[in-house]
């Protein structure tokens, strides 16, 4: 009888969570970015970026939508835990890193 290989799903749901992770993190941050454009043109008259009306759709006054697009982001950081500490992880092996090339 012939044995099927043991399989480690522990390293693929590392892996796939990974994936997501970044996935997620990458939408957010894209978003952010929406967010903070439509600040800009809305509150500082920026012309490198297109007109309110462009960004502006009309079916929630823009006070709401922009406390609602607040609320996103904020609730979104806060479920979110592990990019929390991917970040925190991120800086202090970058900050081991460069210790290491400044140590003699």
């Amino acid at each position: 009888m012939i044995e099927a290989p043991l399989v480690d799903h522990s390293k693929t749901r590392e892996v796939l969570q990974r994936r997501y992770f970044w996935v997620l993190a990458t939408l957010l941050f894209l978003f952010c970015l929406r967010v903070l454009g439509q600040i800009l043109v809305a509150f500082f008259n920026v012309s490198f970026l297109p007109p309110m009306e462009e960004w502006f759709s009309g079916l929630l006054p823009y006070p709401e939508l922009l406390t609602a697009q607040i609320l996103i982001i904020a609730l979104v950081g806060d479920r979110s835990p592990d990019l929390r500490v991917a970040l925190s992880q991120r800086d202090d092996s970058s900050l081991r890193h460069s210790h290491e090339l400044v140590s003699p």
